[in-house]
């Protein structure tokens, strides 16, 4: 069965334009999927749709309660595996067609105070070079609502500060132009001009560099956040999409149009970004109980 998996793999990273986490969300789906059968000793070709209910109440137990979000992901995937199989190895059916939609919670996003993100982006030490990268570098987040994988894929043909924008390729290989304001777009010079020259190798071409002058990872910035927000005293665990939502949700409560928080995010659908007017809204109840008289 594995020997299908890897093929089905394969077809699908051809197939699809999303990002390499999708396909290891598929593989590991999958492959959960296919060890419950050997573990069950069913087949493959032969299961029903009622053994598709046991193996999904299987993965629910008294320390995990997997969301609605994630069992429909784990659906979606063996779904796709069958479709795969009837195209291409003569299965017939699909126990997974008619399998019901898990209703998925809507859980808001983490985002930080106007005040926090100051404090977030002074702690950070710009004593040195890699500190003063480390300022423009998470500012960017910030200032532009970019995912910390847009920004480690940036290239320093992408920025125009005299226009204040960057070109940002997102999810599916589309493109979205972002913006930023005037004062992070001189920090941004500054950094382009007097300090990336000073850490970059060869002809490496990407906007931020680590200190060997090669790609940052996702991963290193991850942490740097962590540590950043430690060093802040926030008291919760700062990651980089956390940034992003602070700059949607900041939009939002000083009035920004939905359709224009959208086209910055570079969400395809406008219910995506909807989440951020329930935080806003969230927001504007704290301060009427705060500040009204009678609250």
């Amino acid at each position: 069965m594995n020997e299908l998996l890897e093929a089905f793999l394969v077809e699908f990273n051809l197939a699809n334009t999303q990002s390499i986490h999708s396909l290891d969300a598929y593989r590991r789906d999958i492959q959960q999927f296919l060890d419950y059968l050997e573990d069950k000793e069913l087949e493959l070709s032969e299961l029903t749709q009622t053994q598709v209910y046991d193996y999904l109440a299987s993965l629910q137990n008294n320390d995990v309660q997997l969301s609605g979000a994630t069992l429909n992901r784990k659906c979606s995937a063996c779904r796709s595996f069958y479709n795969f199989l009837n195209l291409n190895y003569k299965f017939s059916g699909n126990p997974f067609k008619r399998i019901k939609h898990f209703k998925e919670s809507q859980k808001l996003p983490n985002y930080l105070t106007f005040e926090e993100v100051s404090l977030f982006l002074t702690a950070i030490d710009t004593t040195t070079l890699l500190g003063k990268r480390n300022r423009v570098m998470l500012e960017f987040l910030y200032a532009s609502g970019l995912r910390v994988s847009e920004l480690v894929d940036l290239k320093i043909q992408d920025i125009d500060c005299n226009e204040n924008q960057v070109r940002i390729f997102c999810k599916g290989k589309r493109e979205r132009i972002g913006l930023f304001y005037d004062s992070f777009s001189l920090r941004l010079q500054d950094y382009i001009n007097n300090i990336r020259s000073q850490l970059v190798l060869d002809d490496n071409d990407s906007l931020f560099v680590n200190q060997k002058g090669k790609k940052l990872s996702t991963r290193a910035i991850q942490y740097l956040c962590e540590e950043t927000g430690y060093k802040a005293g926030l008291n919760q665990r700062v990651h980089p999409h956390m940034l992003r939502h602070s700059f949607a949700t900041h939009l939002l409560d000083n009035g920004a149009d939905l359709r224009f928080v959208q086209e910055l995010l570079g969400h395809k659908n406008l219910s995506t970004t909807q989440i951020y007017t329930h935080v806003s809204s969230d927001r504007l109840r704290q301060v009427y109980k705060k500040f009204h008289p009678w609250s």
